[in-house]
């Protein structure tokens, strides 16, 4: 999807080297041995699970990673592998991995809540390995993307109690109001990282990137 293109686009702009792996090789359940992360860009949860039909879609891209795929997942995070998941990808993996993280946007009315392309204040954690480079206080690209609640894990970045708004449209300011938009979650050997935004947005958003980056870093040691 253009997400991904985004994504590929950024990777390939910095020098990191990367590989476009295919829903065949993730079911395979060997990935630990070919991959320290995996990042899974803006896509929501059913096409995640399921994909596209074979009618509509070249072979290697039809259908989805279904069951065999999320438990070759969690054998390669339990083995010491990172997943990246940015805004709507997170859903799948807080739903198949169990995770005590809820998004507090997916049960809002949409009539009182909308924030469809806007620059949000957060406050940030430096001294965590994936705020490494950051203020304490930064500047987030938000395009109705998910919120945390957690109850298991560490919120890395999260929205002040108010004045989260710095530039475009926030209404029901009071639904992210002391959320999390970064979370680590630690599994196993490993840890699902969940961005509530995407830090690499049209490959325009250069201040975020750091957040995407320093997970790829954090992910070799």
């Amino acid at each position: 999807n253009m997400d991904e293109g985004w994504t590929r686009f950024v990777l390939e702009d910095y020098g990191f080297e990367y590989h476009s792996v295919t829903n065949s090789e993730v079911r395979a359940e060997s990935l630990r041995k070919s991959y320290d992360v995996i990042i899974f860009p803006d896509q929501n949860s059913a096409e995640l699970e399921s994909g596209f039909d074979k009618d509509e879609a070249p072979a290697d891209y039809a259908g989805g990673l279904g069951e065999m795929g999320v438990r070759s997942l969690r054998h390669f995070v339990e083995e010491g592998g990172t997943i990246v998941a940015l805004s709507a990808a997170t859903e799948f993996f807080i739903k198949k991995f169990w995770l005590r993280v809820e998004d507090v946007t997916s049960t809002v009315d949409r009539a009182n809540f909308s924030a469809p392309g806007s620059v949000l204040r957060v406050i940030a954690q430096p001294s965590h390995p994936l705020a490494y480079g950051a203020q304490r206080e930064e500047a987030i690209f938000f395009a109705d993307s998910p919120a945390f609640r957690v109850q298991e894990g560490r919120a890395i970045l999260a929205y002040p109690p108010g004045g989260i708004l710095l530039s475009g449209w926030l209404a029901g300011e009071s639904f992210l109001a002391d959320r999390a938009a970064l979370v680590e979650s630690p599994m196993g050997g490993g840890r699902i990282i969940l961005y509530g935004f995407r830090p690499q947005f049209r490959a325009q958003f250069r201040a975020s990137y750091k957040f995407l980056f320093n997970a790829l870093y954090l992910s070799l040691e």
